[in-house]
């Protein structure tokens, strides 16, 4: 069981470049702030991501006013509740709402539901904990409040785990902020995906 899933992580790692487009449907938002957001976003996947799990992304901004392209992985922001991604038509997309919450929150989630998407786009990638059960590959869960998180010029963006974590036998560093110490370790507010 440990072999298949390092083979299944193995495989995830090896997906290509995608184009991620960041979809502006709120009232609220402007269009700069979050193009803004999305270049912080983007600066992420690029660098920090990049260099733990060897996965890259395209970034597009798409305005309140400008249609989407249904093959891009598509981040839609609005004003409804609910944060999370999924499949439709065969095509990952995720959903990040601002209504209510502070500008820290939804930026915060617009990270998080982006690497998460990255990582696992089809939601079918599991790892096995030491108990035996399994989990899905969701690498901002075990991490995800906005104290745990890092900013990029000023933008707050979600921490997330490392390879490493998901093994039993993995060594540090286990996440981008260096909070978690040991595999499958939860930090306070967060939990086990």
């Amino acid at each position: 069981m440990k072999l298949l899933t390092l083979l299944v992580l193995s495989s995830a790692t090896l997906l290509q470049a995608q184009t991620i487009a960041i979809v502006n449907r709120t009232k609220s938002v402007s269009d700069t702030t979050l193009r803004n957001v999305t270049n912080a976003v983007a600066s992420q996947v690029h660098n920090e991501y990049k260099a733990a799990w060897a996965k890259d992304a395209t970034f597009v901004f798409v305005g309140k006013t400008q249609s989407v392209n249904s093959a891009n992985w598509n981040v839609y922001i609005d004003d409804r509740k609910g944060d999370y991604h999924t499949v439709s038509a065969g095509v990952p997309i995720s959903y990040c709402h601002v209504s209510g919450v502070a500008v820290d929150y939804w930026t915060n989630t617009i990270s998080h539901e982006v690497l998460e998407l990255r990582t696992d786009p089809f939601l079918n990638v599991t790892y096995t904990r030491p108990d035996g059960t399994t989990g899905s590959v969701e690498v901002c869960d075990a991490c995800e409040t906005n104290a745990q998180g890092y900013r990029i010029s000023t933008i707050l963006m979600s921490d997330f785990v490392y390879p490493s974590w998901f093994k039993s036998t993995g060594t540090a560093p286990f996440d981008q902020t260096r909070l978690i110490s040991a595999p499958f370790q939860v930090l306070p507010g967060g939990y086990l995906p």
